[in-house]
């Protein structure tokens, strides 16, 4: 199994995973202050994060592992039902990413209080 099929797609993605590493720190920095923009962001960016690593790695993954089962109709009928899902999950992650960035926000009010 050659791992340069493998390894050079992440590293194209690396990019895109570190944007959304950066995003979740923030988030979590965050969080106190918006709770709920905190939580949409976080699970939009890890959601996004699987969904791209899944579509990065199987690709070149699937032959190898085509060329190592003995019952290959299984791995062909689950590659293509992931396949067929991984759009879904991506939408699944705009979704939150839309609600973190569009989502209502509580104020927090501060009460000042007089100075004397």
């Amino acid at each position: 199994m050659d791992y340069g099929l493998i390894l050079t797609p992440l590293l194209f993605r690396l990019p895109l995973f570190l944007l959304w590493l950066v995003c979740i720190v923030v988030a979590v920095m965050r969080w106190k202050k918006h709770p709920r923009t905190s939580l949409a962001t976080v699970l939009g960016c890890l959601v996004l994060s699987v969904s791209s690593f899944l579509q990065t790695i199987l690709p070149p993954l699937f032959p190898a592992l085509l060329e190592q089962s003995y019952e290959a109709r299984w791995l062909v009928d689950v590659y293509f039902i992931v396949i067929r899902i991984l759009p879904f999950v991506d939408l699944l992650g705009w979704i939150f990413v839309l609600v973190a960035i569009f989502g209502e926000r509580k104020q927090i009010t501060v009460s000042q209080e007089p100075t004397a």
